[in-house]
């Protein structure tokens, strides 16, 4: 039996259940040592059904506990530098919620800390887990649409309002749509093309929240292009990603089932179905096992820091 990882989480609110499931489906290689929120409310409801040893208002107390080996961050963008900075100092190793950061600046001072201190960062792309994603990067490194020369992501969801107070306020949540949706469309488009685009367009308005929550972003890869569109206000929700090639189309198109972060996926080629089930186990599951396994063997997971200051990069154009 592996030796467990002993973790801590630092941001108990919405995101972090996810993650505090996914250590579930882990149990036999992962122990949540101890959490952090100044909320206590967060707290409780993290500690529903699920025994943590150490609660803490102050994150500082789980970086300064020799026990915990990790830490899953779980708070508002403007707060991933320095908290994962902290942590690193501290021979943590680190698995940053998206956006990184709120830049390419921040993100750059996070990777070279890491480097400095010989600790892993790893940057919680989920996306990028689910059997549906990975099957359509193979195949499109497989060949089997031709050139890649277009990428169409619709990310289009529902909010009626602001799930969590921050993402009101500028200094915390940044350009929120960018950042939250963007994120993710972004390093989906970086990640199947396997390059960084020449130029970045961005057009964003706000409709309903107050930050802009309705954005679409163009990358041109020369001879190629990704047009993304984001969303607060769709209902019902869209998740779909368009990979055209000079010999054929994949499909990608998501569906949520009961519970916050379950997926049902369908993956098409030319229009037959070529994988379609529940996402099970969850992303968030598989990429926690990345982190694991990315500590043990030392080795880059698939979305370490490094790998996605190309994602900060484009972002900061795009804002």
């Amino acid at each position: 039996m592996k030796e467990k990882i002993r973790i801590g989480v630092i941001g108990c609110g919405r995101i972090s259940l996810a993650h505090r499931e996914a250590c579930k489906n882990l149990i036999d290689e992962v122990k949540i040592e101890a959490i952090a929120d100044i909320n206590n409310k967060n707290l409780s409801r993290f500690t529903e059904g699920y025994r943590v040893p150490h609660i803490f208002n102050d994150y500082h107390k789980i970086l300064q506990d020799k026990n915990v080996d990790a830490v899953i961050v779980c708070v508002p963008h403007d707060l991933h530098e320095k908290i994962t900075i902290d942590a690193l100092e501290m021979r943590k190793h680190v698995l940053i919620e998206k956006p990184m950061a709120l830049d390419y600046k921040q993100a750059k001072n996070m990777v070279n800390k890491a480097k400095k201190n010989r600790r892993r960062l790893m940057v919680g792309q989920s996306r990028r887990y689910s059997y549906a994603s990975l099957k359509m990067k193979q195949m499109i490194d497989n060949g089997e649409i031709g050139d890649l020369f277009r990428v169409i992501i619709n990310f289009l969801v529902f909010f009626k309002e602001a799930p969590t107070n921050w993402w009101n306020i500028k200094k915390s949540a940044g350009e929120l749509i960018t950042l939250l949706q963007g994120s993710h469309s972004i390093d989906t488009s970086i990640w199947l093309f396997d390059k960084i685009p020449l130029k970045v367009f961005s057009n964003n308005f706000i409709k309903n929240f107050a930050l802009v929550d309705e954005g679409d972003i163009f990358l041109d890869f020369r001879n190629a292009s990704a047009s993304i569109h984001l969303s607060l206000n769709t209902k019902p929700p869209i998740y779909e990603v368009l990979a055209i090639g000079n010999k054929g189309i994949l499909k990608l198109s998501e569906n949520q089932i009961i519970g916050t972060f379950h997926f049902k996926n369908r993956l098409e080629l030319n229009n037959k179905v070529i994988l379609e089930s529940k996402q099970d186990p969850s992303n968030y599951t598989l990429q926690l096992q990345e982190f694991l396994d990315s500590i043990r063997e030392d080795r880059e997971s698939l979305t370490e820091g490094n790998k996605i200051l190309k994602v900060m990069k484009v972002i900061s154009a795009a804002v």
